[in-house]
């Protein structure tokens, strides 16, 4: 055994999204998760990767989720459908504006260094990932699901 959840409850906001999870990886299994929209896909993986915790039950005699070592896990998230209509170079430049200051007396934000270097940096992977740069100005929807998960 690998991981383990065991009789796992998830609630959030009090509302009960899953219940009795029991579940198991072995060895070098691969795991697929299917199922209709609103069935808790999400939340389940968010749960295995370790963003949210099991309900506390006081029923349970041993912990709810069981690691037979130290293992990483990871997301892969899902793409916001309200981003499809921006370009390609506005939602990278949207990562480096969330952290950047404005200039105090103007309150625009000034071409600085670290943003030479974050395009540059992004221009190098976007064409490392097989993208040609004039496909920067794309809109996001205009891209395969497969494009959309690389950029």
């Amino acid at each position: 055994m690998l991981y383990q959840i065991k009789n796992g409850t998830v609630s959030i906001g009090g509302q009960r999204i899953l219940s009795h999870i029991d579940f198991e990886i072995k060895g070098k299994e691969k795991v697929a998760v299917v199922g209709p929209n609103g069935a808790g896909k999400t939340t389940f993986l968010r749960l295995v990767a370790g963003e949210i915790d099991l309900d506390r039950d006081d029923k349970r005699q041993q912990p709810g989720i069981t690691k037979s070592r130290n293992i990483t896990m990871g997301i892969l998230r899902q793409i916001n459908a309200s981003e499809y209509d921006k370009t390609v170079d506005e939602l990278l430049m949207e990562g480096f504006l969330e952290n950047a200051v404005p200039d105090v007396p103007t309150g625009q934000f000034l071409c600085t260094r670290e943003e030479m270097a974050y395009r540059a940096e992004y221009n190098r992977l976007f064409t490392e990932f097989g993208f040609t740069m004039n496909l920067k100005g794309r809109k996001l929807g205009e891209f395969s699901g497969g494009q959309q998960t690389k950029i």
